[in-house]
């Protein structure tokens, strides 16, 4: 299972979170955090310019470490030069090549001009960057990217609640399309791991699908957190569950919750996609301010 999983780093370079108390960990932290992937056999990071310092802090660690991630990087068109922005982003993370670029939001994908695809396309042939990816939120979004001839990778939000009630036929629409998959938002910015009682009022909404997962996680004896990243990893049409962590211990706990997966009885994904939510905006954390 550890080898489907792919460490965000958003956490490390900005606080990032609806259930983030802790803010930006420590240098000390980000190194005990990178430290324990590497040990357990996580291989690839994901990270973006926008992410704060993080690609710094990645970079600093493969260099003093000489221990080299996969990385995944997303970028935003706007005024930088595509080619030398990956390059710069390159060196920065003492590394030779992206495992994938991705656009970081559908707007730059859907509007990117001729020349910044040939750009991508350049950059994969020269071995710069070995897969060209987009980051969607909606269908609509994820439909469009399903049918893209250049797009290798689509990371997509998929969780308890944004189920396979919501994406199940796309997904499966995208393998038969050649596409690999990516998933996200597993733990939907750690609203699940939230107490009802503190939840805010512009996503109240979300309130009786959130008892419903408590009340699944319970019947089975699991966590909130080992029901997410169950139903995400146990999916054999996902090929990398993306996770992100604040803490040394929140990645550990990540790692240990695997070992009781494998002992989860697979009718429990039916119970999740029976969690059919109507609110559809607010699975998407843009809305919920």
């Amino acid at each position: 299972m550890i080898d489907k999983l792919i460490l965000g780093t958003v956490q490390l370079g900005i606080p990032y979170g609806i259930n983030n108390t802790i803010g930006k960990p420590n240098l000390s932290q980000v190194k005990a955090i990178l430290n324990l992937a590497k040990e357990k056999g996580i291989q690839t990071l994901d990270t973006a310019k926008a992410y704060g310092n993080a690609s710094e802090l990645i970079g600093n660690y493969q260099k003093e470490f000489n221990f080299f991630f996969k990385v995944i990087s997303k970028f935003h068109i706007g005024n930088v030069k595509l080619e030398e922005n990956c390059i710069s982003e390159l060196k920065a993370l003492n590394i030779k090549q992206f495992e994938a670029y991705l656009f970081h939001s559908f707007y730059d994908f859907e509007t990117a001009s001729l020349e910044i695809i040939n750009s991508l396309k350049h950059l994969k042939k020269t071995g710069l960057i070995n897969k060209i990816g987009v980051s969607i939120y909606g269908n609509d979004q994820f439909e469009k990217a399903i049918d893209s001839e250049y797009i290798d990778i689509i990371q997509l939000p998929y969780n308890l609640l944004d189920n396979d009630y919501q994406r199940g036929r796309l997904i499966q629409k995208a393998k038969h399309n050649g596409k690999e998959l990516h998933v996200r938002s597993v733990f939907l910015q750690g609203l699940f791991f939230m107490n009802l009682k503190t939840i805010p009022k512009n996503i109240e909404k979300l309130r009786p699908y959130l008892e419903k997962i408590n009340n699944v996680a319970l019947s089975e004896k699991l966590t909130q957190q080992e029901l997410a990243l169950f139903y995400v990893l146990k999916n054999p049409l996902i090929d990398k569950v993306l996770i992100g962590v604040d803490s040394f211990e929140h990645l550990q706990s990540n790692i240990l919750a695997l070992e009781k997966i494998k002992y989860v009885q697979e009718e429990l994904i039916a119970k999740i996609n029976n969690i059919k939510v109507i609110e559809t905006d607010l699975l998407n954390p843009v809305n919920w301010n």
